[in-house]
């Protein structure tokens, strides 16, 4: 990434604050689904549970790259 682009993420992208926030509804989201899985196991649940926990992973790994862009921009 570029200095430029990097520079536009931390201006227009999500803070570390708002990343946080959707954590909650997002272990809700999963929570549910895992109990409809165990309740009712499909070839397709597996495969949309596991859909949705790659994207709870990225995630968190957009936060993660948040927090330090946070932390690098308060150390200026």
């Amino acid at each position: 990434m570029n200095a430029t682009v990097a520079s536009l993420a931390r201006l227009y992208g999500p803070t570390a604050a708002e990343l946080a926030d959707c954590l909650l509804n997002i272990g809700d989201g999963l929570q549910a689904q895992l109990d409809a899985l165990h309740a009712h196991p499909t070839i397709e649940g597996c495969e949309q549970v596991a859909s949705n926990l790659d994207g709870a992973r990225r995630h968190v790994l957009r936060l993660r790259e948040r927090l330090l862009a946070e932390r690098v921009s308060g150390d200026e």
